[in-house]
């Protein structure tokens, strides 16, 4: 148990990492051949921009936001207007067909073709709410919400009326050949922590501090040094890896109060701490993000999932760090921290309209869930459908590579209350796809009839319906 020294003196807030991942256009994006004819979605051709810090060449987080100059960023935008001729006009339904993607795919191996930059933003597909099994035509669809395209300031790919994320084809080819993964081992999930020995470090320069001010702040923030970014289940080159740590980042800074939360009635923790002139105690809170799903429902037949509920939750346990620098947690939350979490959670669906950072994540999620069900209820065989290049089992593109981010320096924020100063925090992302996917409900109403769905037309891998109902 740390020293009560430590803790009446305690000091630390550290904030972590935002990435962005940033290539240069082209009017398509070409599949570039590798070894045994594995072709590539990327190289200097694909855009995959998650808003951040930048990463140097050894994966430490260094600099400010980088963003596209204007007239990359204008000719985004026209390439994006070139493609979307068959584009509707606003917000409404989109259905991406697997068949018709597998089958671009594989073309883009074999002929060494492009890869359209519609497909490659799965046509302004937002937000998934269904998936669908169609037989008749061995293909499976993934319906949801979309929009037409705009690029916003740092060069992404957003809807023009709601200015939300659109979900990325690379991040849906991560999703569907990490599915296995994902139900096993420690699962798909990011986490951003000190290290052993600069927990100690750290205790013994608090050791020597006799009364604490905030000009400490350079010595405390060296003798805690460079935190590890851990991640599992999925490559960390992925852009799919960079919208996990990007989360975990803004939500730490957010906790912290390292930054204003962009929507109304959201103060940081040490904010509460500071209303309530209280303390932390001999605990440090620990916040994380976790699936935030309710059940599954299907059809009678088993062609139609609907996925339901907000898709992320943030969750926080006690912790403390022993005098060798070894993290333990309690299993219980500190009352601050817990109606900190609850409030984020509550607050969720306004803080992603605001916040792109979480607005992608919870689209990780949803690409996850809709993985896991694909594969636990073997919708494929159900379909009698192939989809080996999308899953990887057979030679087919690769997902763009990015530097995988691996260190941050630390970063202190403080508040005064009246006998301490606080506080210290860490967390992550956890990805529970599988459970999600595990949790079922039948519903003998449900129907493509239903939910007004038509049947695809044109030879895009994408479609928009007008709604029947």
């Amino acid at each position: 148990m740390p020293s009560k020294r430590w803790w009446n003196l305690k000091t630390l807030s550290i904030a972590l990492i935002a990435v962005i991942a940033l290539t240069v256009s082209s009017s398509n994006v070409v599949a570039q051949g590798g070894g045994g004819g594995n072709g590539g979605i990327g190289g200097n051709n694909f855009f995959g921009v998650v808003g951040g810090v930048s990463i140097d060449v050894n994966g430490a987080i260094t600099g400010d936001v980088t963003r596209l100059s204007d007239a990359e960023r204008q000719e985004l935008a026209r390439l994006l207007r070139a493609v979307a001729k068959e584009q509707p006009s606003g917000p409404g339904l989109r259905m991406v067909s697997l068949k018709r993607l597998e089958m671009l795919l594989r073309n883009a191996v074999t002929d060494e073709n492009a890869i359209p930059l519609d497909a490659a933003y799965l046509g302004g597909l937002q937000k998934i709410e269904t998936i669908v099994v169609v037989p008749a035509e061995n293909d499976i669809l993934i319906v949801g919400q979309g929009d037409d395209w705009s690029v916003n300031d740092l060069g992404a790919v957003v809807g023009a009326n709601n200015n939300q994320p659109v979900i990325h084809l690379q991040d849906l080819l991560v999703a569907m050949r990490t599915v296995d993964a994902a139900n096993s081992g420690a699962g798909i999930s990011v986490s951003i922590d000190p290290t052993q020995e600069g927990v100690k470090r750290h205790a013994q320069v608090l050791s020597q501090i006799q009364r604490f001010d905030p000009s400490m702040t350079p010595a405390l923030e060296e003798a805690m040094g460079a935190q590890q970014i851990s991640l599992t289940g999925i490559p960390a080159t992925s852009r799919f890896a960079q919208v996990l740590v990007n989360a975990d980042y803004k939500m730490k800074r957010l906790s912290m109060g390292l930054e204003q939360a962009p929507i109304q009635k959201l103060p940081s923790v040490l904010e509460m701490i500071q209303a309530r002139d209280a303390s932390f105690g001999q605990m440090a809170p620990r916040f994380w993000m976790e699936c935030n799903y309710q059940p599954v429902v299907r059809s009678e037949d088993g062609t139609i999932w609907q996925i339901r509920g907000q898709g992320v939750k943030t969750l926080t346990e006690d912790q403390y760090y022993d005098k060798n620098g070894i993290r333990e947690a309690t299993g219980k939350p500190n009352v601050f921290a817990e109606k900190w979490a609850a409030n984020m959670t509550e607050k969720f669906e306004a803080l992603a309209a605001a916040e792109p950072a979480f607005a992608e994540l919870r689209n990780i999620m949803d690409l996850t869930v809709v993985a896991a069900i694909i594969r636990k209820h073997d919708l494929v065989n159900q379909a009698e459908a192939d989809i080996s290049s999308i899953m990887g089992t057979m030679a087919s593109v690769s997902t763009p590579v990015y530097t995988a981010p691996k260190t941050i320096s630390p970063q202190c924020s403080f508040i005064r209350t009246s006998n301490s100063w606080v506080v210290t925090t860490s967390g992550g992302v956890l990805v529970d796809s599988w459970s999600v996917a595990s949790n079922v409900e039948t519903d003998s109403k449900l129907s493509r009839e239903s939910l007004g769905l038509t049947a695809m037309a044109g030879d895009s891998i994408w479609y928009a319906p007008a709604r029947t109902r």
